[in-house]
């Protein structure tokens, strides 16, 4: 089964995924984190997504570029948090050609490993013509 959830910054939808990953049946929980640890901020986001976590039934794996090489089992659930932070990864920190078809690839890869797959994404609202921003816009709206 794949799940999608969306929604505004600090609207819940971790919470909102981790509780129906809880709800689904797996043999094993993964919690797949994107955000690389490169600033105070991100360091501080990472460690309240933890501390969160820490109660709950899950195994945390923490990847910020290739998602499709972990070791999981097959009757297992994946929550990947965040698409919106991976696609960033891919743009602004590695120099991928392709990016849509290498997040799709991603995506694929890791949905044929597992029994459930729910992805964590967001929205994004920009007004302006910086090219970077408006590739990463475009990316996320395919």
């Amino acid at each position: 089964m794949l799940v999608f959830i969306t929604g505004k910054n600090n609207s819940g939808k971790s919470d909102f995924g981790e509780n129906i990953s809880l709800s689904l049946d797996s043999e094993k929980k993964y919690y797949l984190a994107t955000m690389m640890n490169n600033c105070k901020e991100a360091e501080r986001k990472i460690k309240k997504h933890r501390k969160s976590r820490e109660e709950k039934d899950f195994i945390t794996i923490e990847r910020d570029k290739i998602l499709s090489n972990i070791n999981i089992e097959k009757n297992s659930l994946v929550l990947l948090e965040c698409i919106i932070t991976f696609l960033s990864n891919i743009i602004f920190e590695y120099n991928v050609d392709d990016v849509y078809n290498y997040v799709i690839n991603e995506i694929l890869a890791l949905e044929k490993k597992c029994r459930h797959l729910v992805i964590i994404s967001g929205e994004i609202s920009y007004q302006g013509d910086d090219i970077q921003i408006l590739n990463y816009k475009n990316n996320l709206n395919k």
